[in-house]
């Protein structure tokens, strides 16, 4: 289900997860087949651009 904004945050793409987020209404909080949310992501390798965009999208740091 949110694989794929799962691997555009891999990409550090920010630009592209605020495109998906707004054009599909994609869950910020969802997350991958392994249990992983775009959040954990970003963190995880160091994307702090999207990490901040995240953020102001509404992303919720308490969600395992």
């Amino acid at each position: 289900m949110n694989e794929r904004m799962c691997d555009i945050v891999r990409n550090d793409s920010v630009d592209c997860v605020e495109a998906l987020v707004h054009a599909s209404s994609h869950e910020t909080n969802g997350a991958d087949v392994d249990g992983r949310t775009p959040m954990l992501l970003a963190c995880l390798n160091g994307h702090h651009q999207v990490v901040h965009l995240l953020l102001t999208l509404g992303a919720d740091i308490t969600k395992r």
